[in-house]
């Protein structure tokens, strides 16, 4: 039996990530989420997966998306959308003023993976329907639906810490920094980098 392919599901913050992470955790199943916030090198993020995580659900991820196909060829992609006003106003009511141009530069390299071929892009408000949960259990955790979880999960708002998030990136600047400066190098030696990250 061939063993488990890794997902990588990618989005912008206030998509229901958090929530999607969960649902994707399912005994005996791990699911991370924004694990790139950790990174201090490419090779970081992979060693979770070496270490039987099944997936994560990422917010920033999209900045290396090919860098992450080309060293994980295996891994499922899929992206998660949600109508930019929408993030732009939740980040508001979270006291977060994001630049607009970021924010849609990120969704563009959204629109580019969602482009790839096998890329499944799912909206935000179609988490709840139980065709589209049965599609992310059985494709990307590889296990038998089950709709008593989804059912469970269905209404209940599952968030971060924000206070704890901004904390974390605050202390982890200049690492993520050195992250974003080695994704540029390296995607750049792929050829048609248009994506640059300074």
């Amino acid at each position: 039996m061939p063993s488990p392919r890794p997902f990588i599901v990618f989005c912008l913050p206030r998509s229901r990530s958090a929530w999607l992470s969960h649902y994707l955790s399912y005994f005996p199943k791990r699911c991370g989420h924004d694990i790139v916030v950790e990174c201090r090198k490419i090779e970081d993020f992979l060693v979770p997966f070496r270490q039987g995580l099944a997936g994560t659900v990422e917010t920033g991820a999209m900045l290396g998306w090919r860098l992450i196909r080309m060293l994980m060829p295996e891994a499922k992609f899929v992206v998660l959308r949600r109508p930019l006003t929408e993030i732009t106003a939740s980040l508001r009511r979270f006291g977060f003023d994001i630049e607009q141009h970021e924010l849609a530069r990120r969704s563009a390299m959204l629109e580019m993976i969602s482009a790839q071929a096998g890329v499944r892009t799912i909206q935000a408000a179609e988490l709840d329907d139980v065709e589209v949960g049965k599609w992310l259990f059985e494709e990307l955790l590889e296990l038998p639906y089950d709709i008593e979880w989804h059912e469970r999960l269905i209404g209940i708002n599952i968030q971060i810490d924000m206070a704890k998030r901004v904390e974390q990136l605050t202390k982890n600047y200049p690492f993520l920094e050195t992250l974003k400066a080695e994704i540029t190098a390296r995607t750049a030696l792929l050829g048609d980098a248009k994506w640059p990250l300074n």
